[in-house]
This record gives C-alpha cells, sequence and structure tokens, in this order.
C-alpha cells in the first residue's frame, strides 16, 4: 500500500536523506524537492552541508560521521542554492572579468576577476547583492599594490576577504571598512589550494611535508597533527592527495598544534631565540589526553616562589643594566638574606642598606619639610648609618656589647663598611650572632624618643637582644631535631628483583643518557638497557625519564616484582609525592600508570658508590654521537664489561 506524498516527507525529514538519495530515482526526486527542504526549515532540521565539486564536475556531500564523500547524481553540477538545490542565472556583470573567483560574506557575491586597462590586467572586484538580486553600482579598485592573482589563492575568513598574488604577498579586504591591508604573520608561508572552516585556514605545505592551519584571530601558524593513518587512504582512493587534504580540516579531532611544539621545527626556529629552541625541545609531552597546564621552570619542583621570581627578574636587570665601576654594594645585600635571624631582621637589615628606612635627611631628600637634624643628639644630620651606629645613645650600645669596637674600624662614618664589619669580619663566637638584634632594637629606642620621648638603657637593649637571639637560635634547634634523618635503602636487605637507574645530563650536550642495570639477587639474572635521547629541561627529568624506560622495559619482561633503586633522592621524592612536583606532573602521571602494572612496586634511595653500573650505562650513551637503544642481558660493545 503506497502512502500519501505528505506522509513519506514527513517521514524522510528525520532520516539520512542524503543517502537515500542513491536508492532509487523517486528518492532522488525527493530528496531535492523544495518541499523537503521547507519542512525541515519549518522544524528547524537545518545542517550544514559541505559540497565539494571535483575535476570530474561532478558533486558530491562530504558526510562528517563516515568521513567520506557520497555522490549527488540527480542535482546540478553548482548548486548555487543551498535550500532548494537549485541553480538560477544571475544579471549580467557591470564589467567584463575574466579569470573569475566568488565569494559569499553577509548575504552579498564578490566576484574578483581581471579586465583590460591601459594595456593590462588590473584587479577589480564587483558585488552582487542576493536580497535585491541587483549587482551594486560601485566597482571595487585595491589600494594596494596586487599581482596576479588564482582563484586557489582566495579564502573568505570571519567575513574578510583573503588572498595571495604570485608574489607570495597576502592582502586583506573587509567590506565593512571597504579597507585593504596587509597580513604579515599569513606572508610567512606560500600558502596555495586552501580552504577554510570555521574561520580556519587548511592548506598542504608541498615544500615541508605537512599541514599547517592559520588562525587569523590569534595571528599564528600551526600545523595539524594526526593525519598520519591517512595517507594510506588518499593513495587508493579516486580523490588526488591535495583534495583530501582539503577535505581532513572539516573531520573533528584534528589537533591544531601552538607555534612552539617539537612536531614544527620550523615554527620554532623562526619564532624563538636560539637559547629557547632547547628549552622548548626539552619539554616532556604527554602521550594521553590531559588538558594544558601552567609550568614554572624556575624551581627545582615547579612551584612558584617569590624567591625565584625576584631572581629571573634580578637576572633580567643585570643583562640589560649598566656596567658597574667601582665599589658595588650588591655582594652586602646578598649577603643580608645570609644573616642568622628572623626575616623580618633580615628585611629591616636590607631597607637599611638601601637607604629605605625613615631618617630625617631621607625624608627631606624625598621634599618633605623636615628638620634632618637628630632629635636624640642634635649633633649631626639624621642618617641612616648615624641613627644606628654613630649617634651617642648607638655608641653606648655598640661600646657595652659583646661585639668588639674598635677606633677608626667600627663603628665608622660608612654604612656599608659597618655592615661588612658585621657580615665577615666578628670573632667566631656564639655570641656576635645577636648583631642583627642589637641594630633592630637601636633602631626601636630611637622611635620610641623620637615618638614618645622615652629613653632606653643602653643595658636593657643589650638584654633584650640577647634573649631574642637565643631564643631564635633555640628554636632553630629545635625543628632540627624534629626532622627524622633521611636513611638510604643500603641499610635494608635486599632481595629478589632489583634495578638500579640512573640518567646523564649535561648542559653542554644536545643529548641526555639513561641507563639501568636489572639483578635478581636470588638466580644472579642479569639484564641491562641503554639509550640516548634529546636533551631535557633539567638533570632531574633525565632521572625521572630514566626510571620510566625502565618501568617500561621491566614490564616487557614481565619482572613484575622489582625494587627500583636511584642515587637521586629528589626522585624518590617525587614518586612519593608527586602533587609537590608540579614541574614534572606529565612524567610522574606516567610513572603512576607503570606502577599500577606492577604487582610490588618499590623505590629507594642508595649512596652514588653503589650505582655505578647504571652510572656507566647512561653516560656512555649520553657520550654517542648517534642515536642507540640497547637492552640485552650483556655489555655493549662500546664500553668495557660492567663489574
Amino acid at each position: 500500500m503506497s502512502l500519501p506524498e505528505d506522509v513519506i516527507v514527513d517521514i524522510i525529514r528525520r532520516c539520512d536523506y542524503p543517502t537515500l538519495s542513491l536508492v532509487s530515482k523517486d528518492f532522488r526526486s525527493l530528496v531535492a524537492s523544495p518541499e523537503l527542504y521547507a519542512r525541515r526549515s519549518l522544524l528547524g532540521c537545518t545542517e550544514q552541508c559541505l559540497y565539494v565539486v571535483l575535476f570530474d564536475h561532478r558533486l558530491y556531500i562530504f558526510r562528517r560521521k563516515t568521513n567520506g564523500l557520497f555522490l549527488i547524481p540527480s542535482l546540478p553540477a553548482m548548486p548555487s542554492n543551498g535550500t532548494s538545490h537549485t541553480v538560477q542565472p544571475l544579471p549580467s556583470m557591470p564589467i567584463n572579468l575574466t579569470d573569475t573567483v566568488a565569494n559569499f560574506i553577509d548575504r552579498k557575491i564578490y566576484v574578483t576577476g581581471y579586465c583590460d586597462y591601459d594595456r593590462k590586467k588590473v584587479l577589480r572586484m564587483v558585488v552582487f547583492n542576493t536580497e535585491t538580486q541587483m549587482w551594486e553600482p560601485e566597482i571595487i579598485k585595491p589600494d594596494v599594490e596586487l599581482g596576479l592573482t588564482w582563484a586557489c589563492n582566495v579564502v573568505v575568513m570571519a567575513d574578510k576577504l583573503y588572498m595571495r598574488d604570485h608574489d607570495d604577498n597576502s592582502f586583506v579586504y573587509d567590506p565593512e571598512k571597504s579597507k585593504w591591508e596587509t597580513e604579515d604573520m599569513l606572508n610567512s608561508k606560500r600558502w596555495k589550494s586552501a580552504c577554510v572552516v570555521d574561520d580556519v585556514l587548511y592548506y598542504y605545505d608541498t615544500d615541508e611535508k605537512m599541514f599547517r592551519a592559520y588562525d587569523p584571530k590569534q595571528r599564528c601558524w600551526g600545523v595539524v597533527n594526526g593525519l598520519e593513518d591517512m595517507w594510506a587512504e588518499a593513495s587508493g582512493s579516486r580523490l588526488s592527495l591535495t583534495e583530501h587534504l582539503s577535505l581532513f580540516g572539516m573531520i573533528p579531532g584534528f589537533q591544531l598544534l601552538p607555534r612552539g611544539q617539537p612536531q614544527e621545527m620550523g615554527s620554532i626556529t623562526t619564532l624563538t631565540s636560539g637559547m629557547d629552541v632547547s628549552l622548548i625541545l626539552g619539554i616532556p609531552t604527554s602521550h594521553v589526553a590531559r588538558p594544558d597546564s601552567m609550568g614554572w621552570f624556575f624551581t627545582k619542583t615547579g612551584r612558584y616562589t617569590v624567591k625565584s621570581g625576584y631572581k629571573i627578574l634580578q637576572q633580567s636587570l643585570d643583562a640589560d643594566g649598566p656596567i658597574f665601576i667601582g665599589p658595588d654594594t650588591r655582594r652586602l645585600q646578598a649577603q643580608v638574606w645570609k644573616v642568622q635571624c628572623t626575616q623580618k631582621l633580615q628585611h629591616f637589615i636590607w631597607q637599611a642598606l638601601t637607604g629605605c628606612i625613615a631618617v630625617g635627611a631621607r625624608l627631606q631628600s624625598r621634599g618633605m619639610q623636615i628638620d634632618p637634624q637628630c632629635m636624640r643628639c642634635g649633633m649631626a644630620a639624621e642618617t641612616v648609618n648615624h641613627t644606628l651606629f654613630e649617634c651617642p645613645p648607638a655608641l653606648q650600645v655598640w661600646a657595652l656589647s659583646p661585639i668588639p669596637t674598635a677606633p677608626q674600624r667600627f663603628p665608622t662614618g660608612s654604612l656599608f663598611a659597618n655592615m661588612a664589619y658585621l657580615f665577615w669580619n666578628l670573632p667566631d663566637d656564639d655570641r656576635m650572632r645577636m648583631y642583627p638584634w642589637l641594630i633592630w632594637y637601636i633602631w626601636k629606642s630611637r622611635n620610641d624618643k623620637v615618638m614618645a620621648n622615652v629613653d632606653w638603657d643602653p643595658n636593657e637593649i643589650i638584654i633584650k637582644a640577647t634573649a631574642e637571639s637565643s631564643a631564635w637560635v633555640t628554636a632553630q634547634e629545635k625543628n632540627v631535631m624534629l626532622c627524622p634523618p633521611l636513611t638510604t635503602s643500603g641499610e635494608s636487605p635486599r632481595t629478589g628483583d632489583i634495578c638500579q637507574i640512573d640518567g646523564a645530563w649535561k648542559e653542554t650536550e644536545s643529548r641526555a643518557g639513561l641507563g639501568w642495570f636489572y639483578l635478581n639477587m636470588n638466580t644472579q639474572e642479569k639484564l641491562m638497557g641503554t639509550r640516548n635521547l634529546r636533551r631535557g629541561i633539567s638533570p632531574l627529568q633525565t632521572e625521572l625519564e630514566a626510571l620510566i624506560w625502565a618501568m617500561h622495559c621491566m614490564l616487557r619482561h614481565n619482572k613484575l616484582l622489582t625494587r627500583f633503586e636511584t642515587d637521586c633522592s629528589d626522585v624518590v621524592k617525587m614518586v612519593s609525592t608527586p602533587e609537590e612536583w608540579p614541574a614534572f606532573a606529565i612524567l610522574l602521571d606516567e610513572v603512576d600508570r607503570c606502577k599500577r602494572r606492577f604487582t610490588s612496586f618499590s623505590i629507594a634511595h642508595i649512596p652514588r658508590t653503589k650505582n655505578t653500573k647504571a652510572d656507566k650505562l647512561a653516560r656512555s650513551a649520553r657520550a654517542l654521537p648517534t642515536d642507540v637503544y640497547y637492552v640485552n642481558s650483556v655489555s655493549p660493545i662500546w664500553i668495557p664489561e660492567l663489574v
């Protein structure tokens, strides 16, 4: 029993109608009918279709779900109305153009071509308004020097027209602003035969043999990863390789790599300086999907600290700053942070050295209307050195304290000389440690005198300083006693499967070496491995890579009850508390995945003298000029027998 046509339309509108078009002529006629598309539009069932016209002038629909092309034999060769799949003629263009190429932007068709002007070909553009069904009267003339352009070098991205001429110059036309401009980053690649998907340009670079992508919003080039499995399909298909590549940009799942990834050496060397290339290439990458993360590689653990940030900033300032000739106070300022006292006192001494405490002379120099004379003695201007060392109350404190004083040596008229004396010239006596507290209480007594007219007895200052310094020293001793001593695995019995690991890293060499030595303590079975790879960012990364490779090898040889040993205590800490080492999160995730495959896994620290075999294997691989990957029960020929 045949169904009414309205019922058939209602059924087909819910189906995969491009596939139904291949069933019969009736279905093809129904699929191409305006009634079906009108019904789907009313129900909100519209979808985006990618039409592909190959050199055989046949029309295909690209289906994302199956990643394939489907021939539509019943439809016209060049559809211009995507809703009803019909073709309609347009009025004649206002001028005759040759080598034309058309692009659609905001319900307008922009036709670019060449016309003869003064016995030479010039580029012109005309616009057809699909709403008024008329050509706009204005003929667009480029206001930039644009050479000959092929149709395969014109694309539309983000409602702008991008084109490249024969001289490899790229230009952008913004219809909204009627403005032509150049695109320098786009000029860096010789793109051609490109396609655009989601406002990203894709093309195949025949010189570098890779598929590239350009994002106009970020203004950067990248390389599309994940095409390796598609090359074989291209060679056996009726589509050419270029035609396959023009479709790969439509397939979900391909990753647009940011610049700087190791997969694109050209971008790394072009966009970064020479010293950064090795750092970028040394960053470990994950073999599984994981979210992006920030890394701070200026501390051992990867956690940001104010100290590390200040150090990096200071290094950049030193590199860009002037060369100092003569006395330099930077050594004094650096020594402040090594003084044995509280951080508050360290900071105060640093402020005194840099002139950042509010004494009279300093305040006047900053424009304050104030009497610079010392309010305690009235004998001289109140400078930092006068307040802490030369004022009579301060002189009394230093004379009565255990700190040795001598004329013309300490105290003197120079703040820097006085601080240098306290830092480096005091006798080796525990009582000398009190000088930071003496400086602090001399300053506090000055403040009480200036602000509250309260006088301190010099002996009282010395007593307070002595008590505070003694309490601080006692607190440090208690903290040391509370910390358990670090024990090594050499003290515990060694039985079963033992695998010693080591990594060899040297900043001046481009390769790093990995080595491991396996020994069954019961059967004396031996196995060893050595390999080299591109040098990582740090020695710790290489040590961790050695552990991961050794774990993979043990799993491959079914050694599931293995005790790993390393002479790097930090590796043991990383495996025990991976959350404390964010710089190595990718590698530690791999360690965790491997750990779960062992029946019994442990790792311990051993002295370097007991790890000579793995060390020799790692060093030998690092020194080799070529790639090496060696796993065997006997020593490799390039190193002597391991003993």
